[in-house]
């Protein structure tokens, strides 16, 4: 698959890089590009509150459910009832994440370029400037774990990624969780989907969401993370710090 001419690395983000991008928006090394709050599990959260009033627009849940698990055709997959995460259980996924935030720690651009559905190499400048960035206050990601559902179509996984930030000079990791949604390509190799969302796959993906394994995975890591801010007042400050985004950053500076 060929590779795309790289951009200037002053140019701002296509909306594809965004999007690639937007995986690393619980990780800290973005704060640098964009204003994201770090560490949070919360939109999974919100998503299984059931006590807050529906906006207008909304149908009731029973006639939304209903929307959101028609299929189109015959080859999407729908099946939310019951347990729909599996915690490691692909191997292949649970490497092409640890690959990731390998690559993101290493400055490796051409392992972390192949990393994804589009090939485009247009960014990566601009990538290894703020990976190199990141090394000055994070030493590194450990304790990766894969929890996975079924994708909207065969050979394709809604993957929610848990893994602790080591931040440098603070002894308690940050827990963490992200979402992506993976692929295996035509070469056979598995990447992570950096593409434009159908309305069918971002309705496939709310109703993930929406599931009751998702909801409660997301407040064990919330948990997880408040626990460790209230038992290390240095982690605390490093979180309270990142969340408050770029302009924040620039003022303490």
């Amino acid at each position: 698959m060929g590779r795309s001419r790289k951009k200037p690395s002053g140019q701002p983000m296509s909306d594809r890089e965004l999007r690639r991008f937007g995986i690393l928006l619980a990780v800290p090394l973005l704060i640098l590009a964009l204003a994201a709050v770090l560490l949070t599990a919360g939109f999974l959260r919100e998503a299984g509150n059931k006590g807050q009033p529906e906006p207008e627009s909304q149908l009731d849940s029973e006639a939304e459910q209903d929307v959101v698990i028609e299929p189109d055709t015959k080859e999407y997959h729908y099946d939310f009832g019951g347990s729909i995460l599996e915690k490691d259980a692909h191997h292949e996924i649970n490497q092409l994440m640890e690959e990731y935030f390998r690559a993101v720690s290493e400055c490796d651009m051409d392992t972390f370029m192949n990393l994804f559905t589009s090939q485009d190499t247009s960014q990566e400048e601009q990538f290894r400037q703020s990976f190199e960035k990141q090394r000055e206050y994070i030493d590194g990601y450990e304790n990766i774990s894969c929890y996975t559902a079924k994708g909207l179509t065969e050979d394709a996984y809604v993957a929610y990624v848990s893994y602790d930030v080591r931040f440098s000079g603070v002894d308690t990791p940050a827990p963490s969780l992200v979402e992506v949604y993976v692929e295996k390509c035509s070469d056979g190799q598995w990447r992570i989907f950096d593409g434009e969302k159908t309305p069918e796959l971002e309705a496939y993906l709310e109703a993930v969401n929406r599931n009751e394994d998702t909801v409660l995975l997301g407040k064990q890591i919330d948990e997880a993370k408040e626990a460790a801010m209230n038992a290390d007042e240095e982690l605390k400050g490093r979180i309270l710090f990142m969340e408050n985004g770029p302009g924040y950053m620039q003022d303490e500076e």
